[in-house]
């Protein structure tokens, strides 16, 4: 059933925000309630210029772009420019997958979380900075894609079950070799402190 995979990763993340993230961290509540409304919304289609439009994708957009402005400038730039990136990479794979689906060689929602958690972390070092990217980009290019389609007047609604799994699985694909690299680190610390303090005794 498509759209049951976004709603299982949606709620991952909310009990994530709700429990697992400290009450003093900034992010808590800011992700606990966007998580919230952005399934509330998700049902939600009207239409806007004679396209189907989900209103939670709109809602993500929004709050996305909303925490790019609090950014520095030139942070907020560099961003932009690498969800432009996001967005023609994943419009692209769209386009292939429509005049040559042979290609498509397993799952498309794993090929494209694959893909474009690969390209964003050439682009960002910053684990937020990726999240921003990657939810933005996507977006956009669904916009695209859309308004290339809609070019042959094949119907498309814009943000549909099948683009939501392909974001759920990207953004918990980024998740995991975000969670990864926080592990990495740790360890490699713990073992610097292990090997000095042994030099120490020594």
């Amino acid at each position: 059933m498509e759209g049951i995979f976004f709603y299982w990763v949606a709620w991952f993340f909310w009990i994530i925000a709700a429990f697992l993230i400290k009450k003093s961290s900034q992010y808590r509540d800011k992700l606990f309630f966007c998580i919230l409304l952005a399934i509330i919304l998700i049902p939600f289609n009207p239409t806007i210029a004679g396209n189907q439009v989900n209103l939670g994708l709109l809602f993500l957009l929004f709050v996305f772009l909303l925490q790019v402005n609090a950014l520095r400038k030139l942070t907020g730039l560099y961003i932009l420019i690498s969800s432009f990136i996001v967005m023609l990479a994943y419009a692209s794979f769209l386009l292939f997958e429509l005049y040559d689906p042979i290609w498509v060689l397993f799952n498309r929602n794993w090929m494209v979380a694959c893909a474009l958690v690969y390209l964003c972390i050439l682009l960002n070092s910053d684990k937020a900075q990726r999240f921003y990217t990657i939810v933005i980009g996507m977006i956009q290019g669904e916009f695209l894609y859309s308004i290339f389609v809609n070019k042959y007047s094949f119907p498309y609604p814009i943000g549909a079950t099948a683009f939501l799994d392909a974001l759920a699985v990207t953004l918990l694909v980024l998740y995991i070799w975000s969670l990864c690299e926080t592990v990495t680190v740790y360890v490699g610390q713990q073992m610097n402190q292990h090997v000095r303090g042994k030099q120490k005794s020594t």
